[in-house]
């Protein structure tokens, strides 16, 4: 019993570098090219993992594998979005942060704006956005507060809703640097809010 310990003990490691080989491999990949010109072999190759189903060993498919990455973008950034997220107290202040917010995480992570990106070309892009500024729970809870409160749209799903404010932070981050940028960005955040809030709301 306690050799079967130790050879599980020698696996283990041997696992988890592959694993993060796959990782590393994969985001470097759909950065460069996007989720659907990426394929599993290619991503088998370029991690140096001869079999090519020890990465469904890992991960259930590709999908998985693309959130995941997301995922891991994101999570470095968490502290920061929740203590962002603490200042709103109306619809006005959610919009113009989760904008603001998002757009320091973009910038912050050249790789999650790629691949934001990326998604926004695929035709089902719902299905592999992953963990993103709308799928943090305190954002889902804040944006359907407001939009119970009758203070945001109703006739948008909070999916919708979220998608489009990301796509707008992804156009903010594009604005180029000048004197007319703070201009711009602040026509971008007036939009939004002419877009999403109900009239009566502040």
């Amino acid at each position: 019993m306690p050799h079967k310990k130790t050879q599980c003990a020698k696996k283990r490691p041997s696992a988890d570098r592959t694993r993060e080989m796959i990782l590393a491999a994969a985001r470097k990949l759909f950065v460069q090219q996007g989720f659907a010109a990426t394929s599993i072999s290619q991503i088998a190759k370029a991690a140096h993992v001869t079999n090519q189903s020890l990465i469904y060993h890992h991960f259930s498919n590709k999908v998985e594998l693309w959130k995941q990455i997301k995922q891991s973008m994101v999570a470095q950034h968490l502290p920061a979005i929740h203590q962002r997220l603490q200042q709103v107290k109306t619809a006005n202040d959610f919009i113009e942060i989760f904008i603001k917010t998002t757009v320091q995480v973009f910038c912050e992570c050249p790789d999650l704006k790629r691949m934001a990106d990326w998604q926004y070309l695929e035709p089902d892009s719902l299905k592999i956005s992953g963990l993103s500024m709308g799928s943090i729970d305190e954002v889902w809870l804040l944006l359907k507060s407001f939009q119970q409160a009758g203070a945001l749209r109703s006739d948008l799903d909070a999916v919708e809703i979220s998608q489009l404010l990301v796509s707008l932070s992804n156009t903010a981050v594009q604005i180029p640097p000048g004197p007319l940028r703070d201009d711009v960005f602040a026509e971008l955040l007036a939009g939004a809010k002419r877009i999403l809030l109900v009239k009566t709301s502040v």
